[in-house]
């Protein structure tokens, strides 16, 4: 783990939501904090032991026994008519050492091959994981973004219902309403208090969902306004087909099938050789000592080198029941990879169109607020001209703090979609994240 993250997310922990927290703080935090990700470099440290244990069966295996006894041995003689002869106690041992090097096992060749093929898709599953913790992190944080701008805009709207009901009231009073005003002033202002509080409540949810995922307050994220935001910032450089090219080659979910795809296919080939004889080169020094009752009183020590053949003749049909097992397996996996990957080059294309469509939504919306903004200043002056009343002015600003609310939760989601593009062809890192971080600090109030 780099210690510089590791740095950066135990000074966020501890510092509270006192310090302003920015986009690529929490992408940096969440690398740390986030168990998924933590389990996924378990998984990688284990699949990369998985290469030393496979290589050991080639390398060479020495051993060294050794027995020590206290031994009697009774002789009876069934078909003769000698008497029953007896050694009395004595002390016997022995011990070995050998060496034993591979010289030809293919099927020990293939397990090590595909060690290697499987520690390989664990690193590009763990370059997976990183890329959706990360993800993780950032939708939490535009989602808290989204949430607040909603919550005051919805507060916003509460206030302009407040205060139209209070106008239907003393209209009423005055003789110039009717009671019909007042309860449908009464029933937007409720109205309005209702979706104010699923504000509140979709806000909390942001919030608890951000701590899951990086440990920290959402209390501490930046404010944005969503207005000060130029969309054009989420646009993409270079061609769309580069982009698609690059997502289908550096995808780290695609990258990692195609590695389990190797070492499936490497797992039929060391299936398929357990046919195939085996050659080891032996080498070993033994010695005895009284280890029988024929040899009480004498030792022997005995030196030998040669070669051991092992030639399998039949396995009761378990050797082509692997093999055919193996290689079912390995289409298992290539037919994963095929659905994965026309999965992910269509949400690579969907996503690519909605960051395009995206900017001109968020384009279209940004002219609604400023159209609102001027309607609402001309019922302002029509109301002290006398061209217009207070129900005019009132429902203006509802229209303005409706306007501003959907242009807040267009923009935050185009910024997210972008890192989600980005995700896809296994982009999102400091330096993208950082980008957009930049992005988002010029829009702080």
């Amino acid at each position: 783990m780099d210690r510089r993250l590791l740095s950066v997310a135990l000074s966020l922990l501890l510092s509270g939501p006192a310090l302003a927290l920015d986009l690529k703080s929490a992408f940096e935090t969440a690398l740390v904090y986030d168990a998924e990700l933590l389990a996924a470099q378990a998984a990688r440290d284990e699949s990369v032991e998985g290469v030393s244990v496979a290589r050991a069966s080639l390398l060479p295996q020495i051993n060294y026994s050794y027995q020590r006894n206290r031994a009697e041995t009774l002789t009876h003689y069934i078909d003769s008519n000698a008497p029953d002869s007896e050694t009395g106690r004595y002390n016997s041992g022995s011990s070995s050492f050998s060496i034993r090097q591979a010289v030809f096992r293919l099927p020990a060749w293939y397990a090590y091959k595909g060690a290697q093929a499987q520690a390989a898709a664990s690193e590009e599953t763990l370059r997976l994981e990183g890329q959706r913790a990360g993800m993780r992190a950032a939708a939490n944080y535009f989602e808290v973004l989204s949430a607040r701008a909603t919550l005051e805009q919805s507060s916003r709207h509460l206030q302009v219902m407040e205060t139209w009901l209070d106008f239907a009231e003393k209209s009423f009073k005055a003789g110039r309403g009717t009671r019909t005003d007042i309860e449908d002033a009464r029933s937007r202002r409720d109205l309005a208090k209702a979706k104010e509080t699923e504000a509140r409540m979709s806000l909390a949810a942001a919030g608890e969902n951000f701590h899951v995922v990086t440990g920290l307050s959402p209390d501490a994220i930046d404010d944005a306004a969503a207005l000060r935001l130029n969309e054009e910032g989420a646009r993409l450089a270079g061609p769309r087909e580069d982009w698609l090219l690059r997502v289908e080659t550096t995808n780290p979910e695609l990258q990692s099938l195609r590695k389990q795809l190797e070492a499936a296919q490497l797992a039929v080939s060391q299936m398929r050789s357990g046919h195939l004889p085996t050659l080891d080169l032996v080498a070993a020094e033994q010695r005895g000592r009284s280890e029988t009752h024929t040899t009480v009183g004498s030792q022997y020590t005995t030196d030998y080198v040669g070669i051991q053949l092992n030639i399998p003749l039949f396995a009761g049909g378990g050797t082509s029941a692997q093999t055919s097992q193996a290689r079912a397996r390995a289409e298992r996996v290539r037919q994963t990879l095929e659905s994965t990957r026309r999965k992910t080059m269509a949400e690579a294309s969907r996503l690519l169109l909605a960051i395009d469509q995206g900017i001109e939504h968020v384009r279209a919306l940004r002219q609604a607020v400023h159209s609102s903004e001027e309607a609402t200043v001309g019922e302002q002056k029509g109301l002290q001209a006398g061209t217009r009343t207070l129900v005019d002015v009132l429902d203006a600003e509802r229209r303005l703090a409706d306007a501003r609310r959907e242009h807040a939760v267009a923009m935050f989601a185009l910024a997210n979609n972008r890192l989600r593009f980005l995700a896809l062809s296994g982009g999102v890192d400091q330096e993208s994240v950082g980008a957009v971080s930049g992005w988002l600090a010029t829009a702080r109030p």
